[in-house]
């Protein structure tokens, strides 16, 4: 396989202006809304950043776009590779359509329904291989190359990274300092973007990444220096499920720019989406999920840590099927 381009904390800044120029008019500046609910309970000033409304229903509209809009004419006439669990998926044939480009995006078998039709819907080509979504990366990462496709990584691809961190130029505007911010971490990639940009330019912030504790391969691998399978079990956090490239990118940067780790159990990620979808009123997927359970767990154990300052957490998607929202609610 082709492999990525290692970069540094300090290059990200560079990364997110060329992506905010790029994807000017193809995504939406999405909202920053005050929860009373979160802000009351914990003793901060509690912002969600509404990526679920993003364009394809998550951050990673932003990613994706910068990606494609990227590419030249020839490689986009090749077609798009990606390997998805959803929202990527989603978000890779949103950017290849917008660009007139095809899609072929490979999943688990055991990916969410209403994921792999919103893909489908999205105008991309579904295949199926695996149940792990590391394997189901490797495969399509390889099934690219060997056919000289263009692959867009998820995580691994200084232009995802870059797009994601659009975030992190987006909350300077909208609310200048930010003392704490809660990232849900798959692959690393949002979190190497919004806190690489955010840190790249001398922003004092305390970074909190949340991982299930049912699949946090990021985490394992950072406790062992390198790439590491881990034996995960099924997650409500999908979004964060699956394994990664051996050389993945994201791995120093999310070493170097993490402060607090909170790994989460599924009844905690649970009572959070509840918690969210009645005080806040909007969808959530399990992943977004994360960042919330760990910002109560982190007030649970000493709420005066967060008196008078302001902490962000992203929503980073919605997309959950009827069956599962019910068992939830």
């Amino acid at each position: 396989m082709t492999k990525a381009h290692s970069i540094a904390v300090s290059d990200i800044p560079d990364l997110v202006e060329t992506a905010h120029t790029r994807t000017a008019g193809h995504i939406h500046r999405t909202p920053l809304q005050r929860s009373n609910y979160f802000s009351s309970r914990t003793g901060a000033n509690v912002f969600f950043k509404l990526e679920q409304l993003q364009v394809s229903g998550s951050f990673k509209g932003r990613g994706a776009m910068n990606k494609i809009a990227s590419l030249s004419d020839a490689e986009r006439a090749r077609g798009i590779v990606a390997a998805s669990t959803g929202n990527h998926g989603a978000a890779v044939a949103y950017a290849a359509n917008a660009f007139g480009a095809k899609s072929l995006i490979f999943m688990p078998e055991n990916a969410s329904s209403v994921k792999v039709d919103a893909v489908r819907g999205l105008g991309a080509e579904v295949r199926f291989h695996s149940s792990d979504a590391g394997q189901t990366e490797i495969y399509a990462h390889a099934f690219a190359d060997e056919r000289g496709l263009t692959f867009a990584s998820p995580y691994n691809d200084p232009a995802i990274i870059g797009g994601q961190g659009t975030i992190g130029k987006e909350l300077l505007e909208q609310i200048g300092q930010v003392d704490e911010l809660f990232l849900s971490v798959g692959g690393g990639g949002l979190l190497s973007g919004i806190a690489g940009y955010l840190k790249g330019i001398g922003q004092t912030v305390r970074v909190c990444a949340c991982s299930p504790q049912a699949d946090h391969a990021m985490y394992a691998s950072i406790k062992a220096g390198k790439v590491v399978v881990f034996d995960a079990d099924p997650t409500i956090a999908d979004g964060c499920a699956g394994g990664m490239e051996e050389d993945a990118i994201t791995l120093p940067l999310v070493t170097q720019l993490v402060d607090e780790w909170h790994l989460l159990s599924e009844e905690a990620t649970k009572a959070a989406m509840r918690l969210y979808i009645e005080n806040d009123n909007h969808l959530l997927e399990g992943s977004a999920g994360l960042a919330i359970a760990a910002l109560l767990e982190a007030a649970e154990r000493g709420s005066a840590r967060f008196e008078g300052k302001t902490v962000v957490l992203v929503i980073c998607g919605s997309r959950i099927s009827a069956k599962t929202l019910k068992s939830l609610l």
